[in-house]
């Protein structure tokens, strides 16, 4: 678990919605890297390009340097065609790749999103 502080930006993204407010902005971190933000007030999400789900090819995709990590604008991510359920989380390896968006449910109904960002180490 990172302890690493919401409020810690040191510099903000400029969002669609207005947000400047620090604590309005959840960082996706892996270990001590930032790999992205979301807005919560809008859920816009600004991601590390490795990670974006469409590719930015042409790269005119809206970026921001945020704690000296380039960051670019998610676009929408239509997942009605792209949904897999996985039943048996056993054997994973053969239906996720690095880059993969995936999330699950918990209790009291809270959605929860991840990275792929490799296999998991033993």
């Amino acid at each position: 678990m990172d302890n690493h502080n919401q409020g810690s930006f040191r510099s903000l993204p400029d969002c669609s919605c207005a947000n400047k407010k620090a604590l309005k902005y959840r960082p996706y971190y892996y270990e001590d890297q930032l790999l992205g933000v979301c807005c919560t007030n809008c859920s816009q999400a600004l991601l590390e390009e490795r990670f974006l789900f469409h590719p930015d090819e042409d790269n005119t995709r809206p970026s921001v340097t945020v704690n000296d990590v380039v960051l670019k604008k998610q676009l929408k991510i239509v997942t009605e065609s792209n949904t897999t359920k996985i039943e048996n989380c056993k054997s994973l390896s053969n239906i996720l790749k690095v880059g993969d968006h995936i999330t699950w449910q918990r209790r009291f109904g809270h959605w929860h999103h991840a990275i792929v960002l490799g296999e998991p180490s033993n």
